[in-house]
């Protein structure tokens, strides 16, 4: 059955940036299942703690939720842990190991069950890998970068960040907010493959968090100000 989700991170079970969340999910309802959620804000929070409570969780950690929601309306709260208390980088510094085409508009940028069932068999697919934990990055036929993982790209330049225009999600948003009140260049605009042998640092973000990419086709980064911005977001929470 088709669907479409959102990952929510919480502190106990009180969800965070809920608004921004739920209008998201909001928006691929009508975008890609053509109908309006029939859950409204107040009633999904409320699913959302009672989701934690029943599977035992505690009320003074921070978790994760993923809200489904389906094309009849089925509304499935899925709970799971966070390894880090708040916003972070994530301490594993991954390599890219596999470069896949996609159409630049494709569903696969959604968070809906067709990219689930990519990630699934991309997963699959990597584990015949030299580096089976090595990642796979999402290009146009034009060489335009759209996702790392599956997930939203930023790349950090001598005198520039860009946040490329793909980009989705309430964590990509929070850490554009964040970076255009510490730096003076930052700009949403397309990301070429060609761009990565220039870039000090290639990052990744969604819900887990920040990830700095250790390496890409011999090419090495850092993660100084993914540090930075992440500690920023943290702080805001």
């Amino acid at each position: 059955m088709a669907y479409i989700y959102e990952y929510i991170r919480t502190k106990g079970f009180v969800p965070l940036h809920f608004e921004e969340h739920y209008t998201h999910l909001e928006e691929l309802a009508r975008r890609l299942l053509a109908t309006p959620l029939e859950i409204d804000c107040q009633r999904l929070r409320e699913k959302i703690a009672e989701a934690l409570r029943g599977n035992n969780y505690s009320a003074d950690m921070a978790h994760l939720v993923k809200v489904c929601y389906s094309a009849s309306g089925e509304v499935k709260i899925v709970t799971g842990d966070i390894l880090y208390g708040q916003f972070s980088v994530r301490a594993i510094r991954p390599t890219i190991g596999v470069v896949e085409r996609v159409a630049k508009e494709s569903l696969l940028l959604e968070n809906s069950s067709v990219k689930d069932a990519m990630m699934e068999l991309q997963y699959a697919k990597n584990q015949h890998l030299d580096n089976p934990n090595a990642l796979t990055m999402w290009t146009t036929e034009q060489n335009e970068v759209v996702a790392i993982d599956g997930a939203s790209v930023v790349v950090v330049f001598d005198d520039e960040i860009l946040f490329s225009e793909c980009g989705r999600g309430v964590e990509f948003e929070l850490l554009y907010g964040v970076a255009t009140k510490q730096y003076r260049r930052v700009t949403k605009a397309p990301l070429m493959l060609s761009d990565l042998k220039r870039a000090k640092e290639l990052l990744f973000v969604d819900c887990r968090g920040i990830t700095a990419i250790d390496s890409w086709d011999n090419h090495y980064y850092m993660d100084l100000t993914a540090t930075l911005l992440a500690s920023q977001i943290a702080k805001g929470e």
